[in-house]
């Protein structure tokens, strides 16, 4: 095949008209035009050009004995291509990870790295706010104060069981009087006249007795050592002073802190909110078990002094007609 040939054919299997093939190596359409006519033989300088340009070999083009086609050149070199990247891609494999997998891993360990960092802030923000529950619970420095408790359970039969307790301190005495009554659907409201449960202590005299209601009368008996709570005593029952347990609560992804104080617990075994007030003290507890069972635990507190001074009785003196001693 003659170079007139070669060029032409190559022309054609390009899909290039006459103009846009002489545009591409920098001559007329005129020139291209007496190249295959055999009327002109491109200099050596287009010669160059045309096989830059088309990736073709001098031989084939400048020798008549060559019939290669350029389309089975195109299809050798992509091949040869194609071997390399198989070859570069087991090499690759070889050594370790490829390239691609090497930069997925790298955009997941950065996600890793911001996820871990995030939940770094959030255990130092929770840290911080245990801390300062506890630190706002040992400000308290009320010398009289009385608290109202009252603990309402809810079980699955529906039975509403619900306790009264009011505790005050005025100066060396300690009060603590508790109702209880107990709902029922069906057989309705269990009405007490009396506490259930009175407990006094008078820290001048070191006297501590426990009163239980029976029917028409109390059995007292002599306490030897028992443990009233302040209301900052309260707060440590939900946030212990204790640097191990508040790294714990920190830690624990179930467990969430917001501003104010209220304090959510999200674990499978029991699920509870506790609300602090104003000043920091418990205000409430809600908490749900595994078995639907449900409490609400609600305090409110008084430190107005003429309540106790005007209001309550030695228990002792009080219902000294109903107490029978051990």
């Amino acid at each position: 095949m003659k170079l007139e040939e070669k060029i032409m054919k190559l022309r054609k299997e390009k899909g290039l008209s006459q103009e846009e093939f002489g545009e591409t190596i920098g001559v007329s359409r005129q020139a291209v035009s007496k190249w295959e006519n055999g009327e002109a033989k491109p200099d050596i300088s287009k010669v160059k050009t045309i096989c830059e340009k088309y990736s073709l070999s001098y031989e084939y083009l400048l020798d008549d004995e060559i019939e290669e086609t350029v389309v089975k050149q195109d299809e050798e070199k992509e091949e040869k291509q194609a071997k390399e990247a198989n070859l570069n891609e087991e090499k690759d494999s070889k050594v370790g990870p490829s390239k691609k997998e090497r930069k997925a891993w790298k955009k997941i360990l950065k996600v890793l790295i911001i996820i871990f960092l995030i939940y770094l802030l959030i255990v130092f923000y929770k840290v911080i706010m245990y801390i300062k529950i506890i630190v706002v619970a040992n400000s308290f420095n009320e010398e009289n104060y009385e608290i109202c408790q009252t603990l309402k359970t809810i079980n699955v039969e529906n039975q509403i069981s619900e306790v009264n307790t009011r505790m005050f301190k005025y100066n060396d005495m300690i009060v603590l009087k508790g109702h209880l009554n107990t709902y029922n659907t069906s057989e309705g409201k269990i009405i007490n006249d009396y506490p259930n449960v009175v407990i006094y202590i008078n820290t001048a005299t070191n006297d501590s007795y426990e009163m239980q209601w029976q029917e028409d009368h109390y059995n007292c008996k002599r306490l030897d050592k028992i443990n009233i709570y302040d209301p900052s005593q309260i707060v440590k029952e939900y946030v212990p002073d204790n640097p191990l347990y508040i790294l714990l609560m920190a830690i624990d992804p179930t467990r969430v802190v917001l501003p104010n104080g209220t304090m959510f617990n999200f674990s499978s075994t029991n699920m509870d909110v506790v609300t602090l007030n104003g000043v920091g003290l418990i205000e409430s507890y809600v908490g749900k078990d595994i078995y639907g069972g449900i409490s609400i635990n609600r305090y409110s507190y008084n430190y107005t002094e003429w309540m106790y001074e005007d209001n309550y009785k030695n228990p002792m003196e009080e219902y000294k007609d109903l107490i029978v001693y051990e």
